[in-house]
């Protein structure tokens, strides 16, 4: 008897290494897909801004975030590849997150460390689901990404921040400073909700103080001067670029403001999203009863999971997966059924005494980890629960937390291998939408036939045969009318700052016209007003008549400049269809300046 066990636990072992290898393979299959895409479609809009800023961010006088100086040098150490910045984003969101998980659940019970190949391929598992910030396919670095990655970093600093020496306690203190600071380079306004929240955290756990707080603040400001220097050369420029940036906003009319940032939006589910929330629900409880109830099995129950969930992420892996459900714009609600899954197993097994075995500290985490997704919407003027998906991460974290007494029992990662299964079938479910359906262009990814140098720092981009010829034919024009890389152009369209990227145009004013809003008018002047007088002189105009975000050409009598009597028509070309979200084609026109023209912007 006594030998049939010892077979059993030997086999046994050799299964946890199976899974813990079978885990680890689906995590970077699904890595694999969005490093192999990432050379993939191009948008037009909101990427085509981050692009222009990241960029140049030196080339404008007034902005609320600063995430273009943040990855400027990112994008330098990339050559300016588009494909290699993409990627670079995508590996650091997902190092962090499983960084974060690691500490997590090494917080929650040392003794997992026991199976440490295995707790490292948990806890990448999990890590996987901050690559839903990637499920429109904007995966280019952007405010969105670090506002991410500094809510990442801080977190980090809070799970290790119950160490007791002084040299480790400052580690933590400096990595919540970092967090900040990333925070605010991104969105000041999540800073706001961070700072707050951290604190109250910080207090109701009685980890605060005054070498914490001192450590934590002063790297933040440090970092915060260093930043002010190297951006504008001094502190009262720095302070001045927010305060410009700040009055762009309130000019926009977009809905920045603080009295609309401080709200609690609703959210609907489609019927199908419910049904597959509640079988995300079922499945992972079921999946977590049965490795609880057969410790001994529990490699085998693990095993097979794990099998199947191979079995799915390689079809994905191998683009065999085509034409899945989408579930709406909430879609990342379905971590959800993860999170309730593990609260309602704990439950069931031993009902509210073992909840209460929960460590007071590991409470007061859930609840943050819960609110971090606000806080990274907040300020938006999107749904918050609809931005704050892209950070849904957060929720299943507390999810695990729930589970941190059935860890401790058994002193294994058993029963999170439902979670991380049930984690990466959503995120592939996910991401293939952001595939199939990227945002603001007009087919799959997987069907984009046409390789194309889309910059003249020659990144080479897979895109639509349409989005190719809309730029090749800019190209041709512009050269044909003797337009140099350099050359200032002022955006009339009001969303075709993509295309002067693509031109190697230089972005005057802002680096997006933002076209289309109450606002746009006077915001294009005010860029304008602020950029210099030579470069509004020699600008070239690229405009559509009657565009759907066209910005009248009015703005220019402002600068002593007249339409069309100073300029003249140098080129003129066609909109790819689907081009900044519009289906319908237009004729754009490339004017440049003629004879002598005196401006009087300053």
């Amino acid at each position: 008897m006594a030998r049939k066990r010892l077979k059993l636990y030997s086999l046994s072992d050799k299964l946890s290494s199976a899974t813990a290898v079978l885990i680890s393979f689906c995590t970077f299959s699904i890595l694999f897909v969005l490093l192999k895409f990432s050379s993939y479609g191009f948008d037009f809009s909101d990427e085509s801004f981050y692009l222009v800023w990241i960029s140049n961010p030196f080339n404008y006088s007034g902005s609320v975030t600063q995430f273009g100086f943040i990855y400027h040098p990112l994008y330098l150490l990339c050559g300016g590849n588009i494909a290699a910045l993409r990627q670079f984003n995508i590996l650091i969101t997902f190092g962090l997150g499983w960084s974060l998980t690691y500490f997590l659940l090494d917080s929650i019970e040392q003794k997992l460390k026991k199976h440490f190949f295995f707790l490292l391929a948990i806890s990448a598992s999990i890590g996987s689901s901050t690559l839903l910030l990637f499920d429109t396919w904007l995966t280019t670095p952007s405010y969105n990404s670090l506002a991410l990655q500094g809510l990442l970093v801080t977190s980090i600093g809070l799970i290790v921040s119950n160490k007791n020496t002084a040299c480790k306690r400052m580690f933590p203190s400096l990595l919540i400073g970092i967090g900040g600071w990333l925070t605010f380079m991104a969105k000041p306004s999540s800073a706001l909700a961070l700072v707050m929240f951290v604190f109250v955290f910080l207090l109701v756990t009685r980890k605060i103080s005054l070498r914490l707080v001192s450590v934590a603040l002063f790297s933040s400001v440090v970092l915060l001067l260093i930043s002010a220097l190297v951006i504008d050369g001094s502190l009262m420029r720095f302070f001045e670029r927010y305060k410009a940036g700040l009055n762009y906003a309130k000019i926009l009319g977009g809905g920045h403001t603080i009295a609309n940032a401080i709200r609690f939006d609703d959210f609907q589910l489609p019927v199908r999203t419910i049904y597959s929330l509640l079988g995300v629900f079922a499945a992972s409880t079921t999946a977590i009863w049965a490795i609880k109830k057969h410790k001994i099995k529990a490699p085998f129950v693990a095993f097979l999971i794990w099998i199947a969930c191979f079995a799915f992420t390689s079809f994905f892996a191998a683009g065999l997966i085509v034409g899945l459900p989408t579930f709406g714009q909430f879609h990342q609600l379905l971590i959800f059924g993860i999170f309730y899954a593990s609260f309602f197993a704990n439950l069931s097994f031993h009902g509210f005494k073992k909840l209460s075995m929960i460590e007071a500290n590991h409470w007061y985490l859930v609840i943050l980890f819960l609110i971090m997704p606000y806080v990274y919407a907040f300020g938006t003027n999107g749904n918050y629960w609809q931005v704050g998906g892209s950070a849904a991460f957060f929720w299943l974290l507390s999810g695990i937390i729930a589970l941190s007494p059935i860890l401790k029992k058994l002193e294994s990662c058993f029963p999170l291998v439902p979670i991380a299964a049930s984690n990466h079938i959503i995120v592939c479910f996910l991401l293939n939408s952001g595939l199939e359906e990227p945002y603001r262009q007009p087919q799959p990814l997987r069907t984009n036939d046409v390789r194309l140098n889309l910059d003249p720092m020659n990144s080479v981009l897979w895109i639509s045969a349409g989005f190719a010829r809309y730029i090749s034919t800019a190209r041709q024009a512009a050269e044909d009318a003797k337009f140099k890389n350099g050359t200032p152009v002022i955006d009339l369209t009001g969303q075709s700052h993509g295309l002067l990227f693509a031109l190697g145009a230089k972005n005057i004013g802002q680096p997006w016209s933002l076209g289309g809003y109450p606002g746009s008018y006077e915001f294009l002047k005010a860029g304008l007003k602020a950029s210099k007088c030579e470069d509004v002189a020699t600008a070239w105009l690229l405009y559509e008549d009657n565009g759907p975000r066209s910005i009248s050409p009015e703005v220019l009598q402002n600068f002593g400049l007249k339409f069309p009597s100073d300029y003249r028509l140098a080129a003129e070309w066609k909109t790819a269809e689907g081009a900044g979200g519009y289906s319908i084609p237009r004729i754009q026109m490339f004017f440049r300046p003629v004879g002598s023209i005196t401006t009087h912007c300053n």
